[in-house]
């Protein structure tokens, strides 16, 4: 095999589905709608609470906009339609659109709660509608291309998995983020779990830790932790640990790296804003650059991926009973961070 010819992009169906937007706000018109547009995904129409963010997605991008919500749900062209709405206000709208009939795609965090996230996944089977999350890092070259290795066996079984990013979140000192008591653990991170889960998979986990703690030169309006550390140890001894920061400059390059270590070889690369991956194993070491970028691509990956499964009839990969999971596992990290760390004991097969 040769591990460079490995597929890692966007898997789009030839005749795609009709997206319906229901949120328009900035990472909606900075990712979701560029995604969609270079991918050849078709936009139906959009609709938004707030008339200025409907405006700019009208401006910018050429798309319809809705009246109200319901409009959009009525609307027979909508096929499937996207949720990347604020967290708090997200589940209401994922029921409302799989009550209309509509397949679903929606934004991660993929819920509050397990329990909210359990009855989203129970709603739409009982209406035999495809639900699936926006983890678009699952479609991250570097990521995309890692998980294409392990499936293809080329390190053999996991035993440890590495995460270290250092970024700046000085951005969200003025936007809703800075609001939420976890921001980096359960949202931001919430890409870094996921994927984690993924990579992880077989294997049971029986323990999560977490902290998320005010960085030394995080200014006062900067309420939500910047600093992150979680510990994720299964049952056979395998141990995944993600250490953050958002307390870079922000006028220095940012990195996110990552490490796999296996029984025949390791995978160690970075992602977001640097895509490169490598596969060490003793009989010689693969570079690979690959093509893409998570930004805007994993989003077309995400829709991608539901629309494939809606029209062959099968689960999607990234269901929102696959992401059941990585749920959980942030649920956990929440858990422990509120009690100092204390380590949360779980009985979770991924």
């Amino acid at each position: 095999m040769d591990t460079l010819d490995l597929d890692h992009r966007p898997l789009i169906p030839g005749h795609p589905l009709g997206i319906g937007m229901l949120g328009c706000g900035w990472i909606a018109q900075d990712a979701h709608l560029p995604g969609y547009r270079a991918w050849g995904l078709p936009v139906t129409g959009i609709y938004d609470i707030d008339p200025v963010a409907r405006q700019r997605a009208a401006d910018t991008f050429g798309v319809h906009v809705y009246a109200d919500a319901e409009e959009l749900l009525a609307d027979p062209e909508v096929e499937v339609v996207d949720v990347p709405a604020r967290t708090e206000d997200r589940a209401p709208l994922v029921r409302q659109a799989l009550r209309a009939g509509k397949h679903v795609l929606s934004q991660k965090p993929f819920a509050n709660s397990p329990a909210e996230a359990e009855e989203l996944v129970a709603l739409a089977d009982d209406l035999g509608l495809r639900l699936a999350v926006n983890q678009n890092g699952r479609w991250a070259p570097s990521w995309r291309l890692a998980s294409s290795w392990l499936a293809a066996g080329e390190i053999g079984e996991v035993s440890a998995i590495g995460h270290d990013f250092e970024t700046s979140f000085a951005w969200t000192a003025d936007r809703h983020f800075n609001d939420q008591a976890h921001f980096v653990l359960y949202d931001y991170c919430a890409h870094w779990l996921d994927i984690t889960r993924c990579w992880l998979a077989g294997k049971r986990v029986v323990q999560v830790r977490a902290e998320d703690l005010r960085a030394p030169v995080q200014p006062g309006p900067a309420r939500t932790p910047w600093t992150v550390l979680i510990g994720i140890r299964c049952e056979d001894g395998t141990l995944a640990t993600i250490r953050g920061t958002g307390a870079a400059r922000d006028d220095i390059p940012p990195v996110h790296r990552f490490t796999i270590t296996g029984e025949g070889g390791s995978i160690r690369g970075q992602v977001l804003d640097r895509e490169e991956v490598e596969l060490l194993r003793p009989s010689g070491t693969v570079r690979a650059t690959p093509a893409g970028s998570w930004f805007p691509d994993g989003f077309a990956g995400a829709m991608g991926e539901l629309q494939s499964a809606i029209l062959q009839h099968r689960e999607p990969s990234n269901s929102g009973r696959h992401v059941l999971s990585s749920v959980r596992l942030g649920a956990a990290a929440v858990a422990s961070a509120e009690q100092g760390g204390t380590p949360v004991d779980l009985d979770l097969e991924l």
